[in-house]
């Protein structure tokens, strides 16, 4: 209820509502610093092939990104997402506003990103970095597997 007289508020005072959330008790929400992760690989190869598959339709930018806001799950990876829309909005390039979010995009995506803008590619950039993302997943569950026999073998041999 709050959240749409806040809503209705806003729009009758002329400002167009890109987002809106509640937030703490205190007026803020408190985040842990130590507890801010990266989204997983995982979180990242699907953001990036949802990505592709919006701009391949022929989506423009700004609205895939409002699109993949709501269909992101990783609360982390959303808020960047949702952030990156407003960037491009404000007239940054897909790569400057993510590169407001580097704890969340690493280097080489942003790199990546601004290489896709430039080339007229950013379908290709983001199909490569989702295979990155993928790769990478798949490595990880490699080396646990590989990892779990000798920590069995070593908890039996006590």
């Amino acid at each position: 209820e709050s959240r749409d007289k806040a809503l209705e508020e806003l729009r009758r005072g002329g400002l167009t509502v890109a987002s809106i959330a509640e937030t703490g008790a205190l007026g803020k929400d408190i985040e842990l610093s130590f507890l801010k992760r990266k989204p997983k690989a995982r979180d990242m190869a699907v953001f990036c092939r949802q990505f592709v598959s919006i701009i391949n339709a022929g989506v423009p930018v700004v609205d895939a990104l409002e699109m993949l806001t709501a269909q992101t799950e990783n609360k982390r990876l959303r808020d960047a997402v949702a952030e990156c829309r407003t960037g491009i909005e404000k007239g940054d390039s897909l790569a400057a506003a993510m590169a407001r979010r580097r704890d969340i995009f690493s280097g080489i995506f942003i790199t990546m990103a601004e290489a896709g803008e430039a080339s007229g590619s950013l379908d290709i950039s983001f199909s490569r970095m989702a295979e990155q993302f993928e790769k990478d997943e798949k490595l990880k569950a490699t080396v646990k597997k590989a990892s779990i026999y000798p920590i069995v073998v070593f908890v039996v041999a006590i």
